[in-house]
């Protein structure tokens, strides 16, 4: 992220002089975030229309604020324990929030904007394509890593309109390597659809352990970052 030394001084020294507050969010961190996050549109091999490309991008902007609203409501909270008496013992502190949020999560975070900006222009082709290839098929990379999540889910094909594919669409966890193939119904016929007893059986068993971030289909909702994430919880937004 693009945010210099000198700018963490002054974001910390704001924080513990009481200048930089939830109520008060420093902007240039907003846009580090932001700039950062949307740099991972530079990896697409096919950018989304500008219509969903729009979304994901008005996605992301929330998502930095949100960001920068946790971590410096995290870090105004060292300024009210009675332990912390110097600057530099609340610096020493603040900066591990810091590279929390910014170093560590935040990589993460990129790596998560190019997956699921990748799976939904993914979904947006296959919404393109529908009328000459009406079903889906998941893959699921099968070895030694493979989720509980995704092995249950390799094999199922249903139609591209079926509401199964609003929350098991890929990604379904972080570092996430599954696809969603395309058939025509003669290929999805011989290949056996999945049967409605089946899907729900296992919508009902992957929901018990997966994430609830991962209960959306972005290409739909045009959201790498869903509301339900804490960081829009601790903002209220």
């Amino acid at each position: 992220m693009n945010y210099t030394d000198k700018q963490i001084e002054e974001l910390i020294a704001g924080i513990y002089s009481g200048n930089i507050t939830v109520n008060n969010l420093p902007t240039d961190l907003i846009d580090a975030i932001f700039n950062k996050l949307t740099s991972a549109f530079d990896e697409f091999k096919e950018l989304p229309s500008k219509e969903l490309l729009s979304k994901l991008t008005n996605n992301l902007y929330l998502f930095s604020e949100a960001k920068t609203y946790a971590q410096i409501n995290d870090i105004s909270l060292l300024a009210d324990n009675e332990l912390i008496k110097s600057f530099s013992d609340f610096k020493r502190e603040a900066l591990q929030i810091y590279d929390q949020y910014n170093k560590n999560w935040l990589e993460t975070e990129y790596s998560t904007t190019i997956a699921q900006g990748q799976n939904a222009q993914r979904w947006e082709q296959i919404e393109n394509q529908k009328k000459s290839l009406p079903y889906l098929e998941y893959v699921a990379v099968l070895d030694s890593v493979t989720s509980n999540i995704c092995k249950p889910l390799d094999g199922i094909i249903l139609p591209v309109n079926s509401s199964f594919w609003n929350s098991n669409s890929p990604a379904n966890h972080f570092n996430c390597r599954c696809l969603l193939i395309q058939h025509d119904v003669e290929d999805a016929t011989e290949k056996g659809i999945t049967s409605n007893e089946k899907s729900k059986e296992i919508d009902s068993q992957i929901k018990e352990v997966k994430n609830p971030l991962f209960n959306d289909n972005v290409g739909k909702s045009g959201k790498v970052f869903p509301d339900n994430h804490p960081y829009f919880d601790k903002n209220g937004k």
